[in-house]
C-alpha cells in the first residue's frame, strides 16, 4: 500500500480522479457560455448558457459571486468544485479556477486520511443491542380537549338606527 501511495505522488498527480473527471466535464461545458460583468471589482458576474445542456433543464442565466464561491447552478456549492459557470467566469477574468477547488479533492489530503490505521470492526455479536430511538412527547404541546376552541373573529356591535359600527361609547 505505501508504495502504491509513494506512486501517486511521484507521478505528480495533484487532484483525485473523480476529482479530474468532473474538471474535464466542467471546463468542456464552459466553452459555451457567454460571461458578462456585474462588478468586476466585487467579481460579481452573470452568466449565459448558449447551447441546451444535456443535464435535462432549459438554457438559463447563472449570477457568480467568487468572493463568496456561490453561483445559482447550487453545483459549486454542492460539490465545492468549480461549476461551467464559475470556470467561463475565471477564464474571462484571467483567474486560475483550479485554486477554487477544496483540498478535500487533493491527492495528498486523502492519502493523509488513509495512512492512519482503523480499528477493526468486531462480531456483531459483541455490539450492544439496539432498542431504537426512544422519544418522549411534550406534555405543554397537548391540546385542551374540555371544550370548544375559542374563536378568533372580531365582532362589532351595530348600531341599529344609523348602521354605523361602534366600537367606542360615546360620553
Amino acid at each position: 500500500m505505501a508504495k502504491q501511495h509513494a506512486s501517486i505522488l511521484a507521478s505528480g498527480q495533484v487532484y483525485t480522479e473523480t476529482c479530474m473527471t468532473f474538471m474535464k466535464s466542467e471546463i468542456r461545458k464552459s466553452n459555451s457560455h457567454r460571461v458578462d460583468s456585474f462588478d468586476r471589482s466585487n467579481h460579481t458576474f452573470m452568466v449565459h448558457e448558449t447551447v441546451v445542456p444535456k443535464e435535462g433543464r432549459l438554457i438559463g442565466h447563472f449570477s457568480v459571486n467568487l468572493p463568496n464561491k456561490w453561483c445559482n447552478c447550487g453545483k459549486y456549492q454542492a460539490k465545492h468544485m468549480p461549476c461551467s459557470h464559475v470556470i467561463a467566469t475565471c477564464s474571462s477574468i484571467k483567474y486560475d479556477y483550479w485554486s477554487l477547488i477544496s483540498d478535500v479533492y487533493k491527492v495528498e489530503t486523502v492519502l493523509k486520511v488513509y495512512s492512519e490505521a482503523f480499528q477493526p470492526i468486531p462480531n456483531e455479536g459483541y455490539w450492544p443491542q439496539y432498542e431504537g430511538v426512544k422519544v418522549c412527547h411534550n406534555r405543554l404541546m397537548r391540546r385542551v380537549k374540555k371544550c370548544r376552541p375559542k374563536t378568533k373573529r372580531i365582532r362589532t356591535e351595530m348600531n341599529t338606527t344609523d348602521r354605523v359600527p361602534r366600537k367606542f361609547e360615546l360620553c
